[in-house]
């Protein structure tokens, strides 16, 4: 079969039907040089032109059905949501097999050039002297520059000027496959309607045969970076300048994956044990990915000896690292990297 996943939900509460559809490659897919082509690769899925459409391309198509779409692009993984009146399943397979077979049908160099700079805008809103302006000097100290995390997802003025909708075309090429595609549909109708309903309208290219059930094909993005353990902490604490609301330190780590779990545990220990030092409310977060999980503890510093209260949180965490901290981990702990925005 194509390696597509297709699952089905039962779901009665309304009168509509929602399709997930999840492609397993994000920014860290990119090739060299060509940053930001993810996300504006997302963008352009909205505009592509299905032959279900008659012609509109999908956000106008799913609006004139009454529903809604949209969608994000991450680290990892490109999600896009549709919902709709339940009675529009069948158009809404036919789109979505219509952009797994070509997501850029319909689109030319000028709907591309549209599509960028509404992303460029978007990293102007959301990175450029706003709160978001923080977090590409956190992930660039805390990945080497060859590690796909380095970088922010959404790219740089820079790199999304340089992009041609080739790039696009060569990028979904090569993530937007069946093996790389799983369909969620939950809504309101029967599982037996919906399993009778699938092979009427996915094309057979996109079927798994009947006999071995949905089978996973080879992702693309299978293959894993490996997550170097990191060097001893630098005793500086790094500034960062950023639109915060007000003064905060931040401490971070980086985990293997497998051990998320195992993190989320002591970070939830780290945040108790802060708290208590310091008297006063931290969070702390871990962020996990497919080649990596980043965990974040972050602490109002207030505006009386800041840098005092910071040192005497992170003696706090290192305290409890080295009384508690697993063997596998306690490497990953020893190479915090402390910032401090204002």
């Amino acid at each position: 079969g194509s390696g597509l996943r297709v699952i089905f939900e039962e779901d009665r509460a309304r009168p509509e039907v929602r399709i997930t559809t999840v492609v397993e490659g994000g920014s860290s897919g990119e090739f060299a040089g060509k940053r930001g082509v993810a996300h504006v690769a997302e963008h352009l899925w909205f505009r592509s032109v299905p032959d279900a459409t008659q012609g509109a391309d999908l956000w106008s198509a799913v609006g004139n059905l009454g529903g809604r779409i949209n969608g994000y692009t991450t680290r990892d993984r490109t999600v896009y949501t549709t919902v709709a009146p339940r009675q529009s399943i069948r158009v809404l397979l036919q789109i979505e097999a219509a952009r797994i077979e070509d997501p850029l049908n319909g689109l030319d160099d000028e709907i591309f050039d549209v599509e960028r700079n509404v992303v460029r805008n978007e990293l102007r809103q959301r990175y450029t002297d706003t709160t978001g302006s923080v977090w590409e000097p956190l992930y660039a100290e805390m990945f080497p520059t060859s590690h796909p995390y380095h970088h922010l997802p959404i790219g740089t003025e820079d790199t999304l000027a340089g992009l041609t909708l080739a790039d696009a075309r060569a990028y979904m090429d090569t993530w937007y496959t069946p093996s790389n595609v799983t369909l969620h549909v939950s809504g309101d109708l029967s599982s037996e309607a919906f399993t009778k309903l699938v092979p009427q309208v996915l094309p057979k290219a996109l079927l798994v045969h009947p006999g071995t059930g949905a089978v996973m094909g080879e992702c693309a993005e299978s293959r894993r970076t490996p997550l170097a353990l990191p060097d001893a902490s630098p005793e500086a604490v790094l500034e960062v300048r950023g639109a915060v609301r007000e003064r905060m330190g931040v401490v971070a780590w980086t985990f293997p994956p497998e051990l998320e779990t195992f993190a989320r545990f002591d970070l939830w220990l780290a945040e108790l044990a802060m708290q208590r030092a310091l008297e006063v409310p931290v969070s702390c977060s871990v962020s996990a990915h497919r080649h990596a999980a980043a965990g974040f503890c972050s602490i109002p510093l207030g505006t009386e000896d800041p840098s005092k209260r910071f040192r005497k949180a992170i003696r706090a965490a290192d305290a409890l690292w080295e009384a508690n901290a697993r063997d596998s981990l306690r490497r990953n702990y020893d190479g915090w990297r402390a910032f401090e925005m204002a």
